[in-house]
């Protein structure tokens, strides 16, 4: 009896920790794609000869410079890697 019993107790811990590593598989795949957005967004910013460009806030647009939008994109690259290395 406690064999079985110590098999069903294993059993349920392989379940909850295979669940565990797919949920933080997936956050970092999330972080993945998150930080080639900011990567490839600051890479085709650089390459506008526009000085301002319109940045999305919710369903509005505000004008903002390009210099303070790479600054943040790499902003938010780093905070990324950052979370990712926890």
């Amino acid at each position: 009896m406690s064999d079985m019993k110590l098999v069903q107790e294993m059993t349920t811990s392989l379940r909850n920790n295979k669940a565990q590593l797919d949920m933080v598989n997936q956050q970092i795949s999330h972080l993945d794609r998150q930080g080639q957005i900011a990567q490839l967004t600051a890479d085709e910013l650089g390459s506008y000869p526009n000085n301002e460009v319109w940045r999305s806030c919710g369903k509005a647009f505000i004008l903002q410079s390009k210099d303070k939008y790479v600054t943040d994109l790499k902003h938010d690259e780093n905070v990324i890697n950052e979370q990712k290395k926890r």
